[in-house]
């Protein structure tokens, strides 16, 4: 992915550096792709926020890309040979494993990358026009922030990017957005569509293979 997102300026160098980082290490099966690290970076030189929460930390590659530009990280992560792994990268004094949930509106961002805290757990704590950075698809938890979000009046937006060649990239969301921001996210959608077009016309002419998802197919 080039130049920009929602107005928001990608930053490529970041997340190929990190993805490289982590590729290497053990259990980097399931690290974040350069294109969701890429997107994250961006989206953090632009708002700056000095505190994230995580979900899924997993070993860490995400959470090295946000404590690199120092923002403070409580993180949530089930496996205890991931935890041991992330501690071991990462030695920084901001980055504490969340024990209870805050009661009150927290963190300007959320990472979701697992399921270990529904979304009607973290929707509150987060501040009001606060960001979620969803890697990959997570169709059950974001089902889950729908529904939530409906039954306590939320308001929210939402925007799928994904590079060219249509891979499950990653899920862009902000509570209680702005006219402004809602008009953004439209046109994004909307540029995402074109995009996923493209890609297959280009599948078509080229018969090269896109992507859906996960599974790698053939246009019909």
């Amino acid at each position: 992915m080039t130049g920009r997102f929602l107005g928001i300026a990608v930053d490529n160098d970041s997340g190929s550096m990190f993805h490289n980082l982590f590729a290497r290490q053990a259990g980097s099966e399931q690290i974040a792709s350069p294109f969701a690290l890429a997107v994250l970076a961006g989206l953090f030189w632009r708002f700056l926020p000095p505190k994230a929460l995580e979900v899924g930390a997993g070993i860490g590659t995400m959470t090295a890309l946000l404590c690199w530009r120092g923002v403070e990280i409580d993180y949530v992560e089930d496996s205890v040979w991931c935890r041991e792994r992330l501690r071991a990268m990462l030695p920084y004094r901001g980055i504490q494993e969340l024990r209870t949930a805050s009661l009150v509106p927290t963190y300007p961002l959320a990472v979701i990358d697992g399921d270990q805290l529904p979304a009607g757990q973290v929707v509150p704590m987060l501040l009001r026009g606060a960001w979620i950075f969803v890697e990959g698809n997570r169709r059950r938890w974001r089902a889950d922030l729908a529904h939530y979000c409906r039954i306590t009046r939320r308001g929210v937006a939402a925007v799928h990017l994904r590079p060219f060649d249509r891979s499950k990239g990653v899920w862009l969301i902000q509570l209680d957005p702005t006219v402004g921001w809602r008009l953004r996210f439209a046109l994004e959608r909307g540029w995402q569509a074109v995009l996923t077009g493209a890609s297959r016309a280009w599948s078509w002419l080229t018969g090269s293979t896109y992507y859906r998802g996960k599974r790698r197919q053939v246009p019909a």
